[in-house]
C-alpha cells in the first residue's frame, strides 16, 4: 500500500460516490497529504525505530488517521467513516476475490503447510514494532500478536476505535476465504480491536475420516 495509490484511490471514489463529498475532492486531497506528513513527523521517531517494516506500520496508521480527520467534517457518522476507511483498506471481499482465496487453497496440495507459511509471513512481515509468538504443530498453529503498533499509536491518539481498519481485520479476511472448501479450519480466536488483549490467529488441520 502506497501513500498514493491510498489517497488517489480515496478521493476518485469516494468524493464520486458520497453527495457529501462531491465538489471537495481537491480539498480532502491537499488534507490528506498534510495530515498525513503530520502524523510521519509525529510518530515515526518513536516508532519506526529505523526498521523499514515499522516504518511501512507507521505509514498506514498515519493514512488512516488522516483519512478520518479528513471525512468527518462531511461525514457525520463515525461508523460510515470507519467502515469506508476499513473497505478502503482492503477489510471488505468481492465474489471475484473471495473466489480466488478458494483457489489458493485448492492449487496446493498441502493446504495447511500453506497457511503456516502465510503465518510465518505475516510475523516476518509486522517487523520490530511488534511482539509475537508462532507456535506451529503438525496440525495447529497459532500467532499471537502480544503488542501491536497500530493499538500503540491509535490509543495515543485517542482513535482506538479505528484498530478495525488495521492489518487483523485483512489478515482474517484472508485467513477465513482461503481455508473455505479445504481440509484445514482457521479464525481470529482474539483481537485487540474487539478489546482483547492480544490478536490470536488460529489455523488447524481437520481430521481425515
Amino acid at each position: 500500500m502506497t501513500r498514493t495509490w491510498w489517497i488517489k484511490g480515496l478521493v476518485e471514489s469516494r468524493c464520486k460516490t458520497r453527495p457529501e463529498l462531491a465538489g471537495h475532492s481537491g480539498l480532502i486531497r491537499r488534507k490528506l497529504e498534510e495530515e498525513y506528513q503530520t502524523n510521519m513527523r509525529t510518530h515515526s521517531e518513536e516508532y519506526a525505530n529505523g526498521d523499514s517494516r515499522s516504518r511501512l506500520h507507521v505509514s498506514v496508521a498515519s493514512l488512516i488517521l488522516a483519512t478520518h480527520s479528513c471525512l468527518t467534517p462531511f461525514i457525520r457518522n463515525e461508523q460510515e467513516v470507519v467502515d469506508i476507511i476499513r473497505e478502503h483498506g482492503g477489510g471488505k471481499t468481492t465474489p471475484v476475490l473471495e473466489f480466488l482465496l478458494k483457489m489458493t487453497s485448492i492449487l496446493h496440495r498441502d493446504a495447511y503447510k500453506t497457511l503456516q507459511g502465510r503465518l510465518r509471513g505475516l510475523q516476518s512481515d509486522y517487523g520490530a514494532g511488534f511482539q509475537t509468538t508462532l507456535a506451529c504443530d503438525p496440525n495447529i498453529s497459532t500467532l499471537k500478536v502480544h503488542d501491536c503498533l497500530y493499538d500503540r499509536i491509535l490509543t495515543k491518539e485517542n482513535k482506538r476505535n479505528l484498530l478495525s481498519c488495521c492489518c487483523c481485520s485483512q489478515d482474517k479476511l484472508w485467513l477465513l476465504h482461503t481455508t473455505s472448501g479445504s481440509m484445514c479450519h482457521a479464525e481470529l480466536l482474539s483481537s485487540k480491536a474487539e478489546g482483547d488483549d492480544e490478536c490470536t490467529f488460529f489455523v488447524r488441520q481437520r481430521p481425515i475420516h
